[in-house]
């Protein structure tokens, strides 16, 4: 089972150290102007062998596969639709399909525009005007933060693994609060055997 998320754990060590590399290791000198909406990114994306790279390695390559291999999928399964005899194996196909495919589409929907733009601008210089105000416009400068502020939602209500452990959680919590509501309560009604001492010791003195 642990096999799974081998592909995941190597993906993410290479998103670091790619990262850490390009950033920290790469001799250039960063410029930023604050009074621009675009106030500037890493300096390596500016040189043009590692900035293509940069581009075609952490935009392009990721977009293509997604595409390419969710297109793939989707053939496979209506193509095993018709081989399967069994509804509950075509039910739980499908819905593991509907799972990827919500997340994926989130990805492609917000980095296709983006990645068309840089495309047009890459291969036509000077480039057009409508892509130069596209490129500084704040509306697909903004629209790259959609996925990762959806993406939580959109595993909620398409995951329902991950629906049923939040819902699990939240109960748990409650039932926490509960019982520490009872226990503060039942201690408050609780007559301290010290107290009843004394009360009965102040009686007799008197």
């Amino acid at each position: 089972m642990l096999i799974h998320y081998i592909p995941m754990t190597i993906l993410i060590i290479l998103a670091i150290c790619y990262s850490c590399g390009t950033v920290l290791f790469v001799p250039c000198i960063e410029l930023f102007d604050y009074t621009s909406q675009l106030c500037g990114g890493p300096c390596f994306q500016l040189q043009p062998s590692i900035g293509t790279f940069d581009l075609v390695f952490t935009v392009f390559s990721p977009l293509f596969c997604i595409i390419f291999f969710n297109s793939f999928l989707i053939i496979r399964v209506i193509q095993q639709k018709r081989r399967m005899l069994q509804k509950n194996v075509w039910k739980k196909n499908l819905g593991m399909l509907i799972q990827l495919l919500s997340v994926s589409i989130l990805h492609v929907i917000v980095w296709l525009p983006v990645t068309i733009v840089i495309l047009i601008a890459m291969t036509n210089y000077p480039p057009p005007a409508i892509i130069i105000e596209l490129q500084t416009s704040w509306v697909l400068i903004n629209i790259m933060y959609i996925a990762v502020l959806i993406n939580p939602l959109v595993c909620f209500f398409a995951i329902p693994e991950i629906k049923e452990k939040i819902i699990l959680f939240i109960n748990y919590l409650r039932r926490k609060r509960q019982q520490q509501q009872q226990i503060s309560s039942t201690g408050r009604n609780q007559i301290h055997p010290l107290s009843t001492n004394q009360n009965q010791s102040t009686r007799f003195q008197k």
